[in-house]
């Protein structure tokens, strides 16, 4: 019989064991299909400069395009504290200047 195994089912019932803590953000943006490899860029560029690896999907739909990206964050504790409002109101600032280039 393998008393560590119990030892080890023990510890991790009573909470003492790690503790695994996964989050995950999904982001959209639909744009015309006139801007959207200026989109591309500016999103695939602000991913980089987060840190995210993250890969930047886009699916035509008429005159639109849809752009997707995940976030996933692993990290061990307590959840981390996000600021979706300060996120988007950035991401919404990145696009804005990219496509601000693209007319000049």
């Amino acid at each position: 019989m393998n008393l560590r195994f119990f030892a080890r089912l023990r510890r991790d019932a009573s909470g003492s064991g790690p503790t695994r803590t996964e989050i995950r953000e999904n982001f959209k943006i639909k744009v015309p299909k006139d801007k959207a490899t200026t989109v591309q860029h500016a999103l695939e560029g602000w991913l980089q400069s987060q840190g995210w690896p993250a890969v930047v999907n886009a699916s035509a739909t008429g005159d639109y395009v849809e752009f997707s990206f995940q976030h996933q964050q692993d990290s061990p504790g307590a959840t981390r504290k996000l600021d979706a409002g300060k996120m988007a109101a950035e991401l919404q600032q990145v696009l804005e200047d990219a496509l601000k280039q693209q007319q000049a």
